[in-house]
């Protein structure tokens, strides 16, 4: 996984990113499996995980998207 890659990607789509993990399913949820290279039989699980965790992930209005990393991380 190219991190730098991962870390742009959730940089410049932080709102798409929210709405897809908010609803557990969408492209941009499924481009951030991809890039963490999330095995394709596991993506259904990653993305009801993350739905589950939504308020853990982004904790405030001013979550940084390292912080939205660090945070789907520690989920992992």
């Amino acid at each position: 996984m190219s991190l730098e890659r991962l870390n742009n990607y959730v940089a410049d789509n932080m709102d798409n990113l929210a709405h897809d993990i908010a609803q557990g399913d969408g492209e941009y949820l499924h481009t951030l499996a991809v890039l963490m290279e999330v095995p394709e039989t596991e993506r259904q699980a990653f993305y009801s995980r993350l739905r589950a965790n939504f308020s853990s992930i982004y904790t405030s209005p001013d979550v940084t998207s390292a912080e939205v990393l660090d945070h789907i991380g520690n989920l992992m």
